[in-house]
């Protein structure tokens, strides 16, 4: 997609750009000052330790809502690629859209607590603070998805697996409201599965079954970074455990980190595939 066509696509949303603060100060489990300053570097922000949310709202639109997750592999947030510029395109088709900047770097193992238990906690935050605010963005909170590009994915599958309980102590009438997203996208899933691409992730294989999200998955059969299986094998056991009716698009070429693609080759298509799978379970009515 073009730089202008997304210029044209961001002038359907009529306000944009306002930063929300996930949380009143200091991040849960947090050392100050134990990462870096933050800093963007090439479009690609690093050392986020004040996570928010942008907002890039359509309220000439049919009131549905994604929250995007960039990619990085949890040590930086592609946050134009597979951020602001997605974000363009879902107001384009009336969404409103939701901009995440999670924490990253990988935080350190903490008792109790789940593998990249950060970024969790920053989703399943920002999910029951966006379905909060609804009223105020004119947002139909029954249809709220999340999406997300490689370790985005990663998270999307996190937040469609582990929604029952938050990993945080709640603190506002945020954490009251659901997080579980009503559909979820996953662009090129990084580490979804095991290490030997057999089975599904231990911190996500509990919550796959009949009361997961549906699922959009998008991934290239040339990945050299994410191997296709990840997509396979999670939808493979989707079936097994009679999840949401989905959706999976494996294409011949297209490597890894696509984002919304102008080549001429068949992984391009995966926005239309994509708009069309919106419309035909009626997230975009």
């Amino acid at each position: 997609m073009t730089r202008t066509l997304i210029a044209i696509l961001s002038a359907f949303a009529s306000a944009t750009g306002d930063i929300v603060r996930l949380w009143p100060g200091v991040s849960p489990g947090e050392v100050p000052g134990e990462f870096g300053p933050e800093v963007t570097i090439d479009q690609r922000v690093y050392n986020v330790s004040v996570p928010t949310y942008e907002t890039y709202l359509n309220k000439s639109g049919h009131g549905g809502g994604i929250v995007i997750a960039p990619g990085g592999g949890y040590k930086h947030l592609a946050i134009v690629k597979e951020g602001s510029d997605v974000a363009a395109w879902l107001n384009g088709l009336g969404f409103h859209a939701f901009v995440l900047k999670y924490r990253v770097p990988p935080r350190p193992p903490a008792e109790g607590m789940p593998v990249h238990w950060a970024p969790l906690e920053d989703a399943q935050r920002a999910m029951g603070m966006i379905r909060d605010s609804a009223a105020e963005y004119g947002l139909n909170s029954s249809r709220l998805g999340f999406m997300g590009f490689s370790a985005g994915s990663h998270l999307t599958a996190y937040i469609s697996t582990n929604w029952q309980h938050r990993i945080y102590k709640p603190n506002t009438s945020a954490d009251d409201k659901p997080c579980r997203p009503d559909f979820s996208v996953m662009n090129y899933p990084w580490e979804i599965v095991s290490q030997n691409l057999s089975v599904v992730a231990p911190e996500l294989i509990d919550g796959v079954g009949p009361t997961q999200p549906p699922v959009f998955f998008s991934q290239a059969m040339d990945d050299p970074v994410a191997p296709c299986e990840n997509s396979l094998v999670f939808m493979t056991q989707m079936k097994i455990k009679n999840a949401p009716l989905s959706e999976l698009h494996l294409w011949p070429r297209g490597g890894h980190g696509y984002g919304l693609c102008t080549s001429n080759i068949d992984v391009c298509t995966w926005p239309q595939r994509a708009e069309l799978w919106f419309r035909s379970n009626g997230w975009m009515e």
